[in-house]
């Protein structure tokens, strides 16, 4: 009998120390879990590339001796001299690096006042495939001509205007397997000033815009090799679980260490009407009761206290009636 309770004993002490174990290491993966975040973002770039538009403005000049040259580049960023120009001649191009890009060119030549209305010199439409060109001339003289004559039907003096040159682009590019709709513009001015004898250009000659796609993904990160989610959910059942077990095994354990000591739970029971003594009366008759409970009843009857005496590892339990004493 012995043996078996010291072998129950063991065991509800082992599924005690378990329950604690899980608790405390679900609790610490929990905590662990939660610190990190579930996924790590990445973005994977899914195309690419390079949408290069660029304007060459050339000026044609008169015989003189000031250039020395007969085409001058608006890229050398030098003094233009209407006086000294015959006309001039626009090229233009656009590409995509690292894509196939094909569609319509759209070119459109505004002579614009300064007081905001404008005169279209010339629209045209071009089928291109792999890269937009085309090339314009000018007429300078055929320019202000045509706005000192408008200019006269409003009555004004003409001494400034503009050349806008725009280009549109409706294409379709294709990156891969990948197909999608592109458009694009681009424009410069020529500024023609009468007044100071000046031509000037305005705007950016070239310009490169990089086009890219990326996506978003999103990788599962772990601990202890689960991902950090489940892991989540899993410490926190058995945290859940682990803290219900164990408080229910040290209520279990409580309630059988009470059962297995009668007196203790006696003495839990009745604290109130025991009180504690260095001695037990002697010469008096001693009266031997069967059960804790009918020295209660005895304590009671005559109201008065239980006695508790404490010798070594030896408690005795009475109660004083006269000459008579009453014990377990």
């Amino acid at each position: 009998m012995t043996v078996l309770k010291v072998e129950k004993s063991f065991v509800f002490t082992a599924a005690l120390l378990i329950a604690m174990a899980i608790t405390l290491l679900s609790g610490v993966i929990g905590v662990y879990s939660y610190m990190r975040e579930p996924y790590r973002a990445m973005q994977i770039t899914l195309y690419s590339y390079t949408k290069v538009s660029r304007y060459q403005v050339n000026f044609y000049m008169k015989p003189n001796n000031i250039y020395g040259d007969i085409v001058i580049s608006a890229d050398t960023k030098i003094p233009i001299y209407l006086n000294l120009v015959n006309d001039i001649n626009i090229s233009y191009i656009y590409r995509a690096i690292n894509a196939k890009t094909y569609g319509t060119l759209r070119t459109v030549i505004l002579l614009l006042h300064p007081d905001g209305w404008s005169k279209k010199y010339f629209d045209n439409f071009t089928e291109f495939s792999e890269k937009a060109a085309t090339n314009i001339y000018i007429d300078l003289n055929s320019t202000i001509k045509t706005m000192d004559s408008l200019c006269r039907e409003a009555g004004l003096r003409l001494s400034t205007f503009s050349i806008v040159i725009t280009t549109y682009i409706d294409a379709k590019t294709e990156i891969g397997s990948v197909t999608k709709v592109d458009t694009y513009n681009h424009s410069i001015t020529l500024g023609i000033d009468l007044t100071r004898n000046r031509i000037d250009v305005a705007g950016n000659l070239q310009l490169t815009t990089p086009v890219e796609e990326k996506k978003t993904l999103y990788e599962k990160q772990e601990v202890f090799g689960v991902d950090i989610e489940s892991a989540r959910i899993s410490s926190t059942i058995a945290s859940a679980l682990g803290s219900i077990a164990t408080a229910t095994l040290l209520v279990t354990k409580a309630r059988i260490a009470e059962k297995e000591n009668p007196l203790k739970r006696f003495e839990s029971r009745y604290r109130n009407i025991i009180i504690e003594v260095k001695n037990m009366p002697e010469k008096l008759t001693l009266i031997q009761v069967s059960k804790p409970e009918e020295l209660v009843k005895i304590a009671r009857l005559l109201e008065t206290p239980i006695h508790k005496v404490v010798n070594d590892s030896t408690v005795k339990y009475y109660v004083i009636d006269k000459d008579k004493i009453y014990t377990l």
